[in-house]
């Protein structure tokens, strides 16, 4: 993804971004889907080979169970996390990062641990995906003076960030022969520049 959203960034194709963040969030989320559904069937497997006995296979499970829920809630982070990298959002995305991984789950850790014990201790996860999402919507809210509804509304682009369709040439290519007549129309469109 981060290759193809830089040639994007290159080329100012916000509406190319905004379709392959698309992209990434719907196969991403079919493969969450089916990651979480394999750490659901395989708990218990997991909890025995790790040498779990008796009550200890339950608490393992449901703590696999705990933490795979915060899967779905990753993908959204993490595709936008990719994208602002590539626009040059270094500080913002290292800042969500250390909210995300470090101050997050240590501060849901601190609420939940006491009064739910070790599936307070890894739904942690789970929450501190969902505030980085709530962080994230609010200081889209803020940026864009708007709430954000849209993809392009979490892009963070400037206005101008946006190639004019007349410098911009779209062409099917389907044989060697039209790429190589391609190539000639814009070396002589670019050496008569």
């Amino acid at each position: 993804m981060v290759f193809l959203a830089s040639v994007m960034v290159g080329e100012e194709d916000r509406k190319s971004l905004c379709n392959l963040l698309k992209y990434a969030l719907t196969f991403g989320g079919a493969l969450v889907i089916v990651k979480t559904g394999l750490f659901a069937l395989l708990a218990q497997p997991a909890a025995l080979l790790f040498g779990a006995k008796g009550d200890e296979i339950d608490i393992a499970k449901n703590c696999i169970y705990a933490y795979a829920l915060c899967m779905p809630f990753n993908l959204i982070p993490v595709a936008f996390f990719k994208l602002y990298q590539c626009v040059n959002r270094v500080f913002f995305t290292n800042a969500m990062y250390v909210l995300t991984c470090i101050v997050f789950p240590i501060a849901s850790m601190g609420l939940v641990m006491k009064p739910f014990g070790v599936y307070g201790v890894w739904s942690c996860y789970t929450s501190s995906e969902v505030l980085t999402i709530f962080v994230l919507f609010v200081v889209c809210w803020i940026k864009s003076k708007h709430i954000p509804l849209r993809i392009r509304d979490f892009l963070w682009l400037e206005d101008s960030f946006e190639t004019k369709e007349e410098h911009q040439i779209m062409e099917t290519i389907t044989t060697k022969e039209e790429a190589q007549a391609l190539q000639a129309r814009l070396e002589r469109h670019f050496l008569t520049c």
